[in-house]
């Protein structure tokens, strides 16, 4: 081992004036058991949920340590696909990174990469085409909803044409109607006369 090289276990131990102190540097044949092993402090070992692991990779990195590595591979073994899969395709913002980009960024770090290339062309590849289909297909009917709209907006259109037309022709016929009374009632009252006229006459010849 070299003089400037720290040991795995010891770069987590800080021996006198806080500094770091490995045992094994001066040994000719180090050993591989350390008698100062202390179990380094993880970053990841407080977080237990993928959320949390992305919120935390998003605004501070990602530790390249192997123990952080496990511990990362730990919370993805540890999480349902479907999580994952809605993690991938979320449009969250963690600082200035997507949620989706961080996930596949760890993903494509503890995976190796056929199965990590798999998992994206199964629930974001596919899924984005699904979207896109189904986007299309929302974006014919909303054109259809809209010329239905138009084609019902003219037809309340005559409707409120013809309507008002029919009021028209209500109040002519009224007028119509009242004028036609008053006649009948000046027929009456004419034949009423020449009744009377004709009852004279004949009264008048007779005497």
């Amino acid at each position: 081992m070299r003089k400037n090289m720290i040991c795995h276990d010891c770069k987590f131990r800080r021996g006198e004036n806080d500094e770091f102190n490995c045992i094994l540097l001066d040994t000719d044949s180090p050993v591989k058991d350390c008698d100062c092993y202390m179990p380094p402090a993880g970053r990841y070992d407080e977080i237990n949920d993928i959320v949390a692991l992305i919120r935390e990779i998003a605004y501070h990195g990602m530790s390249t340590q192997q123990h952080d590595l496990n511990r990362i591979s730990d919370i993805v073994g540890n999480t349902q696909v479907g999580k994952l899969a809605e993690m991938a395709n979320s449009t969250g913002e963690y600082g200035n990174r997507n949620a989706g980009q961080v996930i596949y960024s760890i993903l494509f770090k503890v995976w190796n990469y056929e199965q990590a290339v798999s998992f994206y062309n199964e629930h974001t590849l596919h899924l984005g085409a699904k979207y896109r289909e189904v986007q299309k297909e929302c974006d014919r009917l909303s054109n259809d909803y809209e010329c239905a709209l138009g084609e019902v907006q003219k037809l309340i259109n005559v409707r409120d044409a013809l309507t008002e037309e029919l009021d028209t022709y209500k109040v002519v016929a009224s007028e119509q109607s009242v004028s036609l009374i008053a006649r009948g009632d000046e027929i009456l009252k004419l034949k009423a006369k020449l009744f009377d006229l004709v009852s004279d006459k004949v009264f008048t010849s007779g005497a």
